[in-house]
């Protein structure tokens, strides 16, 4: 048995197939943001938990839509801490839920239903500006600037959680650049004897 199906039980049921698909999506997503980037994905779970808030807040104001305020507030303190106290794999999740009396599977439920209505309010608000901007419709662009905050807001919250319940190893070290004279073809800058034909 592997570290991921120990820590990331699946006793075959949809939710558990979901939860482990998500987590393979995401594993897939912070290794190509560290092979990228060279930098541990701490920093994008940061960025997305900021962003969330950043979204959360705005779409609480113009809503109004006050109830997202707390997550909003989580949110940002997540972006400025290292969330050490959160459940770190599935069967933390687990544990906790039952720990607080809430069914074992609850936050892979919660999770995988937020996830699809940040990516499903993302997407219907989405359209709704690009359809308004093409059609000129300045009612249904305000329509889906106001409120694409929410489907932002969720969906990073989300892509932070599963980001956070995945292990990854230390990103690759920055690969050192040559030397300035070795990327410079000095050849090709300076100017060329003239072939003389012999005759």
């Amino acid at each position: 048995m592997s570290l991921d199906d120990k820590f990331n039980p699946n006793d075959g049921s949809l939710i558990d197939r979901i939860d482990n698909a998500m987590i393979g999506f995401h594993k897939k997503l912070g290794n190509f943001w560290q092979n990228k980037t060279h930098k541990s994905v701490d920093g994008l779970k940061r960025g997305l938990y900021g962003s969330s808030a950043i979204t959360l807040i705005a779409h609480s104001i113009v809503g109004p839509n006050y109830i997202m305020l707390i997550p909003a507030l989580s949110n940002g303190m997540a972006a400025v801490t290292s969330r050490e106290n959160c459940p770190k794999t599935s069967l933390d999740s687990e544990i906790q839920s039952e720990a607080i009396g809430l069914p074992k599977k609850f936050f892979k439920y919660t999770h995988a239903i937020l996830y699809g209505l940040g990516a499903i309010s993302t997407l219907t608000r989405a359209t709704e500006i690009i359809a308004g901007a093409i059609s000129g419709d300045y009612g249904l662009i305000k329509e889906g600037l106001d409120n694409i905050g929410y489907g932002i807001g969720v969906l990073s919250w989300i892509t932070a959680n599963y980001l956070h319940q995945t292990d990854f190893n230390p990103p690759p070290p920055k690969p050192k650049k040559k030397p300035i004279l070795e990327r410079i073809k000095i050849g090709k800058l300076l100017p060329q004897p003239i072939p003389v034909s012999s005759r």
